[in-house]
């Protein structure tokens, strides 16, 4: 579960991303027909010295040939078009996990901030104001936060207990309701899961899909 701040950082980044992606993707696009076309022509130029042999071998032969030419050069580009997406696919989630990680490093408020979103989030969907809340964070966050933390979480949400447990995560916090029997896990690595599949779905719409002609 991702806060709104988080998110909206997110958001913004892989747009940044998209904008150049958009540039090398349509690049890559051109160049992957050309190849394309020159394999048709190619093709067709070993068709012509194959006159002879295909009028005698009837059209059936020579249809099935030029099929057989498109379906190759087709698939070169869709395996061109496959590598370019995993390219910034892997691109735009490193740069995300980055940015996280940059602001998971940062001794300040901005990710004080963010660590209270997270929770305040965490928490939304119950029903009632719980009375205790277990945060699971990394061994640097408590250290960092152990008195800050818990008092901008009663302020910001009126929980009164709330408590620290050490964690083997790289930031975000995995948050436990005991009296409900919830956990949500915000961790970084989380948040990773969660938003990869979107950015997938986001870089075939945004980039692939209008290459292709509403196709992958």
């Amino acid at each position: 579960m991702t806060d709104v701040k988080t998110a909206g950082e997110l958001a913004a980044l892989t747009e940044h991303v998209l904008h150049q992606a958009r540039k090398n993707a349509e690049q890559i696009v051109a160049r992957a027909r050309q190849e394309a076309e020159k394999i048709i022509s190619q093709a067709e130029e070993q068709a012509k010295v194959r006159e002879e042999e295909l009028v005698h071998a009837g059209m059936e032969e020579v249809t099935r040939l030029r099929r057989q030419i498109v379906s190759q050069a087709q698939l070169r580009l869709k395996e061109e078009l496959l590598r370019e997406k995993a390219e910034i696919l892997g691109r735009i989630v490193g740069e995300i996990r980055d940015r996280l990680t940059t602001m998971c490093a940062k001794d300040g408020k901005e990710y004080l901030d963010v660590l209270v979103g997270l929770v305040e989030a965490a928490i939304s969907g119950e029903e009632k104001l719980p009375k205790r809340l277990i945060l699971h964070l990394s061994p640097q966050d408590i250290a960092r936060y152990e008195k800050e933390l818990p008092t901008a979480i009663t302020a910001r949400t009126g929980v009164k207990q709330v408590e620290l447990v050490p964690e083997p995560i790289r930031g975000g916090v995995i948050v436990e309701i005991p009296e409900s029997h919830v956990e949500v896990d915000s961790s970084v690595s989380r948040l990773l899961q969660e938003f990869t599949p979107k950015v997938e779905a986001l870089v075939t719409r945004e980039i692939f899909a209008p290459l292709n002609g509403g196709g992958e």
